[in-house]
């Protein structure tokens, strides 16, 4: 059964893979409402499958069997929707050097941005496990991964409005769509992070502990405030991913992952968690 799973699991991971590709067809052609749709229509499958599975009491080879047909399902459904939108598409692919030097380009960047934005995020958490010990990680993680989960929100709200950064359009209404959407984002910030900062101790204190909360509270309101900044950023960043320039991101990440990880190294044994 263990060969069987890792087996399953890897052929679940590659047709993921090949979905994803036919996937980016719609949202490449601004029809993000196709996108939504799928996926809205695959997770509520999924789920209903997999609750089905739990409660007939079979293993977790049926589930991963489950997942695998569904995915395999879903990337018909993909490459049907892609050749629609693209006649012209072909299913298998073909050598291009141009366009794998394209590709490696757009990825190298992207990966970096990835390792920098994990340098920024857990970079410091390393740190103080590795000079005050585990207890001061979870005092700067627990309100760190709660005001995230509301940042990602806000981000992912931004980036998901903002397709039309990728198509051909006039210089005065790509510079006004970019105002108003970084406008946007700092005013949903504000709206959602400020009330959240003053309620975190509260919240800590219901949730874990009052020790806890003397700990942290202070600490989650100085992390919930600071996302104020990315999430207006995330407009910008959105269209120099879409116009097909992700090292201006890249540049960016780094420089912050830099100085926050200076900083932490300076600072931590110093003032610890705050």
């Amino acid at each position: 059964p263990l060969e069987w799973l890792i087996r399953l699991t890897a052929l679940l991971f590659s047709v993921g893979m090949i979905a994803n590709a036919f996937r980016a067809v719609p949202m490449a052609l601004h029809r993000y409402d196709i996108t939504n749709k799928v996926g809205s229509i695959q997770g509520a499958t999924r789920s209903m499958g997999l609750v089905l599975l739990v409660l007939a009491h079979l293993d977790v080879l049926y589930l991963v069997i489950w997942e695998v047909l569904l995915a395999c399902v879903v990337l018909v459904v993909q490459i049907v929707i892609a050749r629609r939108m693209m006649p012209g598409l072909r299913c298998l692919p073909s050598m291009s050097l141009a366009g794998i030097r394209e590709i490696i380009g757009y990825s190298m960047f992207s990966f970096a941005t990835h390792v920098f934005l994990m340098a920024w995020r857990e970079g410091p958490k390393l740190m103080l496990g590795n000079r005050l010990g585990t207890a001061s990680v979870a005092h700067l993680g627990t309100p760190d991964s709660i005001s995230n989960r509301l940042h990602m929100i806000v981000v992912s709200a931004i980036e998901t409005l903002e397709p039309r950064f990728s198509g051909p359009q006039d210089r005065e209404a790509s510079r006004h769509l970019l105002t108003v959407a970084t406008w946007a984002a700092f005013a949903c910030g504000a709206i959602f992070y400020v009330p959240l900062a003053v309620l975190m101790p509260d919240f800590l204190r219901l949730w874990i502990s009052a020790e806890f909360a003397d700990a942290a509270g202070r600490v989650g309101q100085i992390l919930t405030i600071s996302l104020i900044g990315p999430a207006g950023y995330a407009a910008i960043a959105t269209l120099f991913r879409g116009i097909g320039k992700p090292e201006f991101v890249t540049v960016v990440m780094a420089a912050v992952a830099v100085v926050v990880l200076a900083t932490s190294l300076l600072l931590a044994p110093a003032l610890g968690v705050l």
